[in-house]
């Protein structure tokens, strides 16, 4: 099996990205899902966030210049999408906003240690 490292590579140079994109999607699609869907809990959101997690990751893909593992960067992206979609629901912030986002730093140490989890 290929490592995320020489796939991100064949993508930056352009070397059937589509298969190499695919390949690591396939690696980190679920830790995604269920990383998104623990912040927004329903299955819908979740979709709807993981698919723009993967179109943004496709987008950037090129200049992502491996300084920390490919699962954090695609960690911290799902992340920051989840809260983005939550702070759209609750423009205003509100009470209830800082409530969970206070849960969510939480969350995302919990979340964290069991992504790099094998």
């Amino acid at each position: 099996m290929q490592s995320d490292q020489f796939l991100i590579t064949q993508f930056q140079a352009a070397t059937n990205k589509e298969a190499c994109f695919t390949e690591l999607l396939k690696r980190h699609q679920q830790k995604v899902y269920y990383q998104v869907k623990r912040m927004v809990t329903t299955h819908a959101d979740a979709d709807d966030i993981a698919q723009q997690v993967w179109i943004k990751v496709w987008n950037k893909l090129d200049g992502f210049k491996m300084e920390s593992e490919f699962g954090t960067w695609v960690f911290r992206i799902a992340y920051n999408e989840s809260l983005n979609f939550l702070q759209k629901l609750h423009p205003t912030g509100g009470e209830n906003f800082r409530k969970f986002r206070k849960y969510a730093m939480a969350l995302h140490l919990h979340v964290w240690v069991l992504y790099r989890q094998p």
